[in-house]
């Protein structure tokens, strides 16, 4: 079930999260989390930890399945993951942070458009 409401969404915040990793980066993504729900809005977010991805709201966390521990298994699971998550949750919108546009990555987006769900893709480094 959607909210009708404008000022609230249910939003999921795809990205590679790492929680034992301290870099500048998680710090903006979670400033970014952080930020959604100081607006009100509700958000889920992965993050890999133990070689599984785990999907967070607030203080309750969900381990979803496992991780491939390289770059292409995270970004499998992130797709995975954002499957799982439209299925799933009532989301309004998907705010997805990272820079692969593969075939399966377009399929993923059509999944989340049929559904009704907006994607806002946000591509973090310069020049890609």
């Amino acid at each position: 079930m959607k909210t009708e409401s404008p000022d609230f969404m249910n939003i999921l915040f795809s990205a590679f999260i790492n929680p034992e990793r301290k870099s500048g980066v998680d710090k903006k993504i979670y400033g970014q989390i952080k930020a959604f729900e100081k607006l009100g809005h509700n958000v889920w977010y992965f993050t890999f930890s133990d070689g599984k991805i785990i999907l967070h709201n607030g203080d309750n966390s969900e381990v979803l399945f496992g991780v491939s521990a390289n770059s292409i298994g995270y970004y499998m699971a992130l797709e995975k993951g954002m499957r799982y998550a439209c299925r799933k949750l009532p989301l309004d919108m998907v705010y997805i942070r990272h820079i692969f546009c593969t075939p399966f990555h377009l399929k993923t987006l059509r999944i989340f458009k049929n559904n009704g769900v907006a994607a806002v893709e946000e591509i973090p480094t310069y020049p890609y």
